[in-house]
């Protein structure tokens, strides 16, 4: 099924707050799956497709502190070790472990082994 337009707006408008370039296919790939995955899981439970669009993306959050967070959680690649160490309070926020997995995977996927 494709990406329903709300969802590629919201995937651009992260990505376009992302300051390090190279990242940003990865956040976008990882936070595609994360809506998707969020929306298939609410149509299952009986919501209608515009309603499971409509509710993963108030889940997800305002895009432009969504970007902002991951943005000032990593603005330069430090291989020595994760970066969202430096994340501070949006740990203690709602959605910190989904975006802790989305910001973790698009690092790990673009980093030096």
């Amino acid at each position: 099924m494709p990406l329903p337009e709300p969802f590629r707006e919201y995937v651009e408008n992260v990505c376009g707050q992302i300051r390090w370039k190279k990242v940003r296919p990865a956040v976008a790939e990882e936070l595609e799956a994360h809506l998707d995955d969020q929306r298939q899981a609410l149509m299952e439970e009986g919501a209608s497709e515009e309603d499971a669009v409509k509710e993963t993306l108030r889940q997800m959050g305002d895009p432009v502190d969504v970007g902002g967070q991951l943005d000032r959680g990593c603005t330069a690649p430090n291989p020595s070790g994760p970066c969202w160490r430096r994340w501070g309070s949006f740990w203690s926020s709602g959605s910190a472990s989904a975006w802790r997995r989305i910001f973790c995977a698009a690092q790990m996927s673009i980093l030096p082994v």
